[in-house]
């Protein structure tokens, strides 16, 4: 689902503000942005979010604004230093040029320091980056929750209309049965006309018959679905986004057959309304984790 959250956290050593922003994806994928004091803490916030979500293209930014005297060490990043320097001197000489490199052009390499946060200084501002990151998850956890209600009713909507087309199906299966009953009377007249050596054609034609045209196990399981999908969607309180994909693709898969087996035009008319409303349930259902 499509969602933002947003919290700030102040104190008296620092401010920290976490943003996040979702849009759909079948999969959970996860970018985030932390200061680089702070970059040991990308495993325990990549595992906070996707304990909570699991579907989407998420990118979380926290920001951190130091106060007062805040005890953050920064160090010359000299291992790199040095390697950029020797780095450039190869370029010099292979170039047959004599440049140097200065302080300023070496300022503007990443990396060349490192911060950090030790001791209690650093658990204090690790808990008050999990604090603004949980308000913000919950933030968006809300909005999640106001678009799933309107998503829900237009399922609640759609399920309706299935299930009226459904039993209207149900109203003209007793006369399809009595019309393919007679044809098959018909044909099989028509067999036993040419002899005793065609008993094997006639049942044969009888039982392929009979389970071209029977649609009733095809409502059943087509009922049973429409049903577990109701009810996952209203009871669950899990993502159940996968659940209702699966429910869906046997329902479509129902609703094709009692299309190919049914040569009745009414039904065959019905079962385009069904198949059109599955698929804007389906379109609908990228949207749910």
């Amino acid at each position: 689902m499509t969602a933002y959250g947003r919290a700030e956290k102040k104190s008296d050593f620092g401010n920290v503000i976490v943003e996040m922003q979702s849009v759909n994806r079948k999969f959970l994928d996860l970018t985030i942005s932390l200061p680089k004091e702070f970059s040991s803490l990308d495993v325990p916030v990549r595992h906070r979010i996707s304990s909570l979500i699991k579907r989407g293209k998420v990118n979380v930014k926290v920001f951190v604004e130091f106060c007062g005297e805040t005890p953050v060490t920064v160090r010359p990043n000299l291992p790199l230093v040095r390697q950029i320097k020797e780095a450039w001197e190869l370029m010099e000489k292979d170039l047959h040029v004599v440049c140097g490199i200065d302080l300023k052009t070496l300022l503007q390499m990443p990396d060349v320091f490192q911060f950090s946060t030790e001791g209690k200084s650093e658990e204090k501002w690790n808990l008050l980056i999990h604090e603004a990151l949980d308000e913000a998850l919950a933030n968006a956890a809300e909005m999640k929750q106001k678009e799933g209600f309107a998503i829900q009713q237009d399922f609640e909507s759609r399920l309706k209309t299935l299930r009226n087309a459904l039993e209207e199906i149900q109203v003209f299966c007793p006369e399809v049965k009595a019309r393919n009953k007679e044809k098959l009377k018909q044909t099989l007249s028509e067999v036993m006309d040419e002899g005793k050596e065609f008993e094997e054609r006639l049942l044969r034609e009888a039982c392929l018959f009979a389970e071209k045209v029977d649609i009733e196990e095809e409502i059943t399981r087509l009922t049973s679905h429409l049903k577990q999908f109701d009810e996952r969607m209203k009871s669950s309180s899990e993502p159940v986004g996968k659940i209702l994909e699966f429910l869906l693709q046997e329902m479509l898969r129902e609703v094709n057959t009692i299309g190919s087996k049914a040569q009745d035009l009414r039904i065959s008319n019905l079962v385009v309304q069904m198949k059109t409303e599955v698929e804007r349930i389906r379109e609908q259902l990228q949207n749910v984790e």
